[in-house]
């Protein structure tokens, strides 16, 4: 088009300088020069040819795929991996959920090698995805079926995709005799974070032995935008507590974490986070020795405003999180007690640094005092990587001197008050309503504090405690109690870090009835209460989820973190649609709750209606029904369950519009008009001249 404009020009600067005298010769100059801009619109014209049909294109986005096989062909799907024989994908008639085929699945050399669709040209970026599929496993072993997305982050020098697997709100466990099952879940796809040029969804299974057949695939814009802002428009936690503590949670879980998708769910109920995804495990900034990468978590930051959170650092120091060379050497033998103070402090300051003034609130040490196993609570004896920070500063240590693989926690709490002397410190451990391990952590918070006041200094080393809050129906509220008087006795302040209260005991499963959901509710309602009680001693109180679905409880086994199966707990105050729970109303209203205020659904729905936020829209949507069941929408009038017909071929050829592109459509059509307008203004010109 700039070739174009040049031509335009060229031309009419030739015709001023030429000196024509006669008429005749002025005519013919004339009609060529007609001619010429004739020309030179039609060049423009067919040079936004190309741009229309973009346009067009685009305004015409299919967003949704539905696949059945009933073509014969395989839909698009292919195995994940590279290389001949990974798995065997076939086309049979053996079983169909809908129409005469599906897909059978056999042969799997890995159990990632399970088939995979690419979705990229589908996605229209920051907006959330749903994937379903038909599912019945032909071999006779219980095996469970799991839905992932598979991307790769920006700026990442990883050479495979992440992959994110999801819990639904059930075990997933499944064999042959209980015929087709339905799974589905629900992504977002951040094109802020991910490259959203190669995207897959997939299934996999537990065992690379399962046979399986697939059918009835669906992959289209979810509606979970509705639901996160109807519970965006509820009354809010943190402003309930405003008086008393503040509110938080964890920003771990894709992709519920915040961003432009949920990021007004968290403003509202929110005012303080944890930082977990990016910055808990510090392989996550650090992949290599003392080589970082703080890509992610700077994306994570940037749209977390300090007005409206206050943020927290999760614990630098942990048996879990630091790669196991800061202790240990290539050859797996222990550095000395020298060398891994060395490393800790280097590691301490150069996050503190990057992060000056970011962060208020830091954990410096996680989780040190907490083991039920040893009676002295340490974590000593391991595998080399969950102690190692103990035992590193236990060679060498001078006993005479009273030093010991303890010190750890010393040392780690000075090197971050030198590095952050403005920010209030703060250590975390787990299991303290069991008695030993709270007197355990009092008398480590103690007995350095004590040290530290000694030297002359007028400020606590360990300005808090954070008790991780996992509790089941069966905590007594009691140990609780006694934790939290004998921490407040040490003049520290104490937060609940990890908050959440599940229904069965850690890796079982069970069925989630309307009795435990009211158990569940009763004990958050007198939590909260007793929380309230001791409001000047609790700083924060933090969730560890938003919803049922994103707790990291479902990932939890018996022997401890396992991908699959899952094991659902529903131990959130919202359910996996981001409906409100009864245990909601008893965070938001514990007096209330306990009184019979919202025992019935007519109670709730009149106490919705007259304390949620009015929609943003001049239309008013209907206020939500609150809801005890996690597939319940927050709609009066329940969705009709549809049975597909087997003898029916649903559509595949109907394209699903993106009509948000026709903005773009007429952005197009307005630069078309404005170059034709531009083109009468020039024949206009010319003909005066």
């Amino acid at each position: 088009m700039q070739n174009a404009y040049l031509f335009y020009a060229e031309i009419c600067y030739c015709g001023d300088i030429q000196d024509i005298d006669n008429t005749a010769s002025k005519e013919k100059h004339k009609m060529k020069r007609r001619l010429l801009t004739l020309t030179v619109a039609i060049v423009m014209l067919l040079t936004l040819m190309p741009i229309f049909t973009m346009v067009s294109a685009e305004a015409e986005k299919i967003t949704e795929v539905f696949i059945n096989f009933e073509d014969g062909s395989l839909g698009g799907f292919e195995p994940r991996g590279i290389g001949d024989g990974l798995v065997n994908l076939t086309i049979t008639d053996e079983e169909s959920h809908s129409g005469n085929y599906s897909l059978l699945v056999s042969d799997l050399q890995e159990t990632w090698f399970s088939p995979g669709l690419q979705v990229a040209e589908y996605i229209i970026p920051d907006t959330w995805y749903e994937f379903t599929i038909w599912v019945k496993a032909k071999t006779t072993e219980p095996t469970f079926f799991s839905l992932e997305t598979q991307m790769l982050a920006l700026n990442s020098a990883d050479e495979w995709p992440t992959a994110y697997p999801f819990s639904s709100d059930e075990t997933g466990i499944r064999t042959h005799d209980e015929g087709w099952i339905e799974r589905k879940e629900r992504f977002y796809y951040d094109s802020t974070l991910y490259d959203l040029d190669n995207v897959t969804v997939y299934v996999q299974t537990m065992n690379i032995t399962d046979e399986f057949y697939i059918d009835s695939v669906s992959f289209k814009i979810a509606d979970l935008d509705q639901n996160l802002k109807n519970a965006a428009r509820l009354p809010s936690l943190w402003e309930t507590y405003e008086d008393y503590f503040m509110i938080g949670n964890l920003t771990d879980t894709y992709p519920y974490n915040p961003h432009n998708g949920t990021i007004d769910f968290y403003k509202r109920h929110f005012n303080i986070l944890k930082v977990m995804g990016s910055l808990a495990w510090t392989e996550s900034f650090m992949p290599e020795r003392w080589v970082y990468d703080f890509t992610k978590a700077d994306k994570e930051l940037e749209i977390l405003d300090p007005d409206d959170f206050v943020l927290l650092f999760p614990s630098v120091i942990y048996r879990m999180h630091n790669p196991t060379w800061m202790a240990r050497n290539d050859d797996g033998t222990l550095l000395t007690r020298v060398e891994a103070a060395g490393n800790m402090e280097r590691l301490i300051n150069d996050v503190s640094e990057k992060y000056a003034g970011r962060f208020p609130i830091w954990e410096i040490v996680g989780e040190p005092r907490s083991n039920l196993w040893n009676e002295s609570g340490w974590w000593i004896e391991g595998d080399g990587h969950r102690a190692s920070w103990y035992q590193a500063f236990d060679n060498g240590a001078n006993r005479s001197a009273g030093e010991f693989g303890g010190d750890y926690v010393e040392y780690a709490f000075r090197f971050a008050r030198a590095a952050n002397p403005s920010s209030k410190l703060y250590l975390s451990d787990q299991a303290e309503e069991y008695e030993r391990v709270a007197n355990n952590v009092a008398d480590l918070v103690k007995g350095i504090n004590d040290k530290w006041l000694a030297e002359g200094n007028d400020r606590l080393l360990i300005e808090g405690i954070v008790m991780q809050g996992h509790y089941s129906l069966d905590t007594p509220l009691e140990d609780i109690e006694r934790t939290l008087k004998l921490f407040a006795d040490l003049g520290v302040s104490v937060s609940f870090g990890e908050l959440d209260l599940r229904l069965f005991d850690i890796g079982t499963a069970g069925e989630p009835t309307q009795e435990l959901f009211e158990k569940q509710a009763e004990m958050y309602a007198r939590l909260f209460l007793m929380f309230k009680e001791y409001a000047n001693t609790i700083e924060h109180v933090t969730f560890w989820g938003v919803a049922d679905i994103t707790s990291w409880l479902n990932y939890v086994s018996p022997n401890g973190f396992v991908q699959l199966p899952k094991y659902p707990q529903y131990p959130l105050l919202f359910d996996n649609d981001f409906l409100p729970k009864l245990a909601y109303f008893a965070v938001i209203d514990p007096e209330g709750y306990l009184a019979g205020d919202f025992d019935t659904e007519e109670k709730r729905m009149a106490w919705l209606e007259a304390n949620m936020l009015p929609e943003p829209d001049p239309t008013p949507a209907p206020a939500p029904t609150p809801n005890n069941d996690p597939q319940t929408p927050l709609d009066p009038t329940p969705t009709p369950t549809v049975t597909p017909d087997p003898n029916v071929t649903p559509p595949q050829d109907d394209p699903v519009i993106d009509k948000s592109s026709n903005m773009t459509l007429w952005i197009a059509l307005g630069v078309g008009g404005t170059v034709a307008i531009a083109v009468v203004v020039v024949l206009i010109i010319k003909k005066k001249r």
